[in-house]
């Protein structure tokens, strides 16, 4: 085998394990489940996890944020997000959130760290003070 044929066997072992460990640039989120999806305003946001579900514990999960008029994913920069539970007599606890930027615009990476099983409210915010509410149940 010649060095040519050696580099390009290289190469393509190269690109196929950087697109593995990226998802595969898009595919990757037609693998996952819909936990939840709500309208805000112009958007439409949506969360997808591997089970459909969150739990106890570590989460972590896919936020979309697409366009409502053309169901396009759209960047819409960053995205804050808080999570607490309501406690009835005592304060709310608190869920550990974080949400990052992928390759894909308006697609985004979260983790979140729920520390009780039950209802959880999340409020998202992006585009410049737009937010949405999420009632989610970790399992």
């Amino acid at each position: 085998m010649n060095r040519k044929n050696v580099f390009s066997i290289l190469a393509i072992l190269a690109i196929a394990i950087v697109s593995a460990a990226c998802g595969g640039g898009g595919g990757a989120a037609s693998n996952l489940k819909e936990i939840q999806k709500q309208n805000a305003g112009d958007y439409v946001v949506t969360l997808l996890s591997e089970s459909g579900q969150l739990k106890n514990g570590n989460n972590q999960f896919v936020i979309e944020v697409r366009n409502s008029s053309d169901n396009q994913l759209v960047d819409v920069g960053e995205i804050q997000s808080a999570s607490t539970m309501p406690m009835p007599g005592m304060p709310n606890m608190i869920g550990e959130t974080s949400v990052t930027k992928t390759a894909t615009a308006g697609r985004y990476n979260a983790t979140a760290t729920f520390s009780m099983a039950g209802k959880w409210n999340a409020t998202l915010t992006f585009a410049n003070g737009q937010k949405v509410q999420l009632a989610l149940r970790a399992q």
